[in-house]
């Protein structure tokens, strides 16, 4: 409610400067330039009358008398000219209804634009409670089940069904792990043949038993890995299930490349941006040891420096030593032509788009870009495609 008595009050102080002259009434007093220019016209007929009595007494002959009223006559038209167009005054009457409408439309036009383009409900986000926000949100993750429910429609409709003979033969594989679940080997051709297929919940599943298995052994890879799939499994949302793995991971190595990028979008999900950049910025601007992290982080850099208000460009990639054009451009070429034959995950699409936007071919990465929001859609993966698109100027 302060707020808008703060904003009335502005307005109209405002009003009130603007339509000010219009509260005056009219005003019997010439302005100074008018004044001065009659006292002038008036001076020069007095000349004019003097002219006539002197030639009247003999003073002057009348050649000198007409040369006289030549010259008075010629300054007086030359002071008509100069006199300032006296404007008429308006009624007061007329003027403050004139004010009071404008003061209406300006304080009511300002407000109403507010009103409708503003969020005049919403209210004041002082950086410490934004901090404060986070950390409670931080502790409020949902559930990975409660999660996975949420998106379990779409991420179903997503799952890719396999032919026959590779069916049967994980048919078998589940058969072999019922029997003797402990097979690290058996347990991880499950899961990459799940996630393969999209179908994320069960590949996450398959990950946690095997690093249950591993028990101390467990790498921080291993937990990455796990986390990802997590991910991919609720549509993007972290619970706090993965949250908890992530936090494991990173009591192993925080520096390391996939920690730090999670951590980020564990970050950047509670509303700590800020946070996330830090993280992001070195691996977006690493060299190729953070892959894959790299790749995922400068699709995402960006977004959480706008997000963070910090005023940052995502700088070219650097070049592999050796490395010539065309032999990235066959790179680009041997991407494109597996994705279109086998598919692949959303880093590989986001990487061809950004890669066809670099090399100037925008028409085909967009082409490519539609391709991929059809094979992705409802898939969280679509989010670094879209991003990859906008840094190749595809979409604003």
């Amino acid at each position: 409610m302060l707020f808008w008595i703060i904003a009335a009050l502005i307005a109209l102080a405002v009003a009130a400067v603007l339509f000010r002259p219009a509260f005056r009434g009219s005003e019997a007093a010439l302005p100074d330039g008018e004044a001065e220019t009659g006292t002038d016209i008036a001076f020069y007929k007095a000349q004019l009358d003097g002219v006539e009595r002197d030639l009247a007494r003999g003073v002057i002959e009348p050649p000198e008398a007409a040369r006289l009223r030549t010259e008075i006559s010629r300054r007086i038209l030359s002071a008509d000219r100069n006199r300032p167009t006296r404007i008429g005054h308006a009624p007061r009457a007329a003027g403050l209804v004139m004010a009071a409408l404008g003061a209406l439309l300006l304080v009511g036009g300002a407000l109403g634009g507010y009103y409708w383009l503003g969020q005049p409900g919403y209210p004041d986000l002082p950086l410490a409670g934004r901090i404060a926000g986070a950390a409670e949100r931080l502790n409020d993750l949902p559930a990975q089940a409660d999660a996975e429910a949420g998106v379990a429609d779409e991420i179903a409709a997503r799952i890719i069904t396999p032919p026959e003979n590779i069916a049967a033969i994980v048919a078998d594989l589940h058969a072999s792990l019922a029997e003797n679940p402990d097979q690290p080997g058996e347990l991880a051709l499950l899961r990459e043949f799940e996630a393969s297929t999209r179908n994320f919940p069960e590949a996450a599943r398959v990950s946690a038993q095997m690093n249950a298995l591993a028990g101390d052994a467990v790498t921080v890879d291993d937990l990455l890995i796990e986390a990802d799939l997590m991910l991919y499994a609720t549509g993007g949302t972290v619970s706090r299930e993965a949250a908890a793995i992530i936090n494991r991971a990173a009591d192993m190595d925080e520096t390391a490349p996939g920690v730090r990028f999670l951590r980020g979008y564990l970050l950047s999900q509670v509303g700590r941006p800020d946070l996330a950049f830090g993280l992001w910025r070195p691996l977006a601007e690493g060299g190729e040891a953070f892959e894959p992290w790299r790749s995922r982080a400068r699709l995402t850099v960006e977004s959480a420096a706008r997000a963070a208000g910090v005023d940052y460009a995502l700088p070219d990639a650097p070049a592999a030593q050796g490395v010539t054009d065309a032999d990235i451009r066959t790179m680009v070429e041997g991407l494109a032509a597996r994705l279109a034959d086998e598919g692949g995950p959303p880093e590989d699409w986001a990487q061809l788009v950004r890669a066809l936007g670099v090399l100037g071919q925008t028409d085909r990465a967009r082409a490519i870009w539609t391709e991929a929001r059809d094979v992705f859609a409802n898939d969280p993966g679509l989010a670094l495609i879209d991003e990859a698109a906008r840094g190749a100027g595809l979409a604003p």
